[in-house]
């Protein structure tokens, strides 16, 4: 239900998720993490990033992050598809650099770089997985080791790790049944108490008047 409803909008999409605005990208976020949260039946301010890691599953940034590399590799392994793109080219220089299979970022103006679209970020997502997808060529499927570094990545930067100062846990705590029916314990005990309090200096306010009455 999941790859077919939510899954395959989210892959088409994916090569220019980073190119949407801050609210566009957020909704989506939200979109994929509710989608989740129905297909394993948990709470809505439950936590995602152990639901990822669970159903292996590439959060939205991601797997962005995973198909424009994919698509950069292939370019870089094509020469016919480079006359394509020419303005991404690898590093040149003089002797060979460790770095020399990189690409050059290509020099835009600053505010077009902060847009983050595809001219520069693609380039800088290939930089910064390149080394570590190509020692696992020849052990296996190397793109699948590719898309565990990718969900471990995401899940150390997103998991929780106090309850007291999280946000999620903090609201799933208030929501919770348990909790809902303390508050309301706690609610009439107050109740009581307050029409108590009320009752007992009604009460003495009359016996004040009355023992004055008597020794009139």
């Amino acid at each position: 239900m999941y790859a077919a409803f939510v899954h395959s909008h989210l892959n088409f999409i994916s090569h220019y998720f980073f190119s949407g605005t801050k609210s566009e990208q957020k909704t989506l976020k939200k979109i994929q993490k509710r989608a989740l949260r129905a297909v394993e039946n948990v709470s809505t301010f439950s936590h995602t990033a152990q639901i990822f890691k669970k159903l292996n599953i590439l959060p939205i940034e991601k797997l962005a992050e995973y198909n424009i590399f994919k698509f950069m590799y292939r370019l870089n392994g094509y020469s016919e598809m480079k006359s394509i793109f020419p303005y991404w080219q690898n590093k040149t220089a003089q002797f060979h650099l460790r770095n020399s299979h990189h690409y050059e970022i290509p020099k835009i103006k600053p505010y077009l770089m902060s847009k983050n679209l595809p001219i520069s970020i693609y380039p800088r997502i290939f930089n910064r997985y390149i080394d570590i997808f190509t020692p696992n060529i020849g052990y296996g499927d190397q793109w699948a080791k590719l898309k565990e570094h990718l969900i471990d990545e995401y899940l150390e930067s997103n998991k929780c790790t106090s309850a007291k100062t999280c946000f999620v846990c903090k609201k799933a705590q208030i929501l919770s049944p348990d909790n809902a029916k303390n508050e309301k314990l706690q609610r009439i005990k107050e109740l009581i108490t307050k029409k108590g309090t009320r009752k007992r200096l009604k009460y003495n306010n009359l016996r004040t008047r009355y023992i004055k009455h008597v020794k009139q």
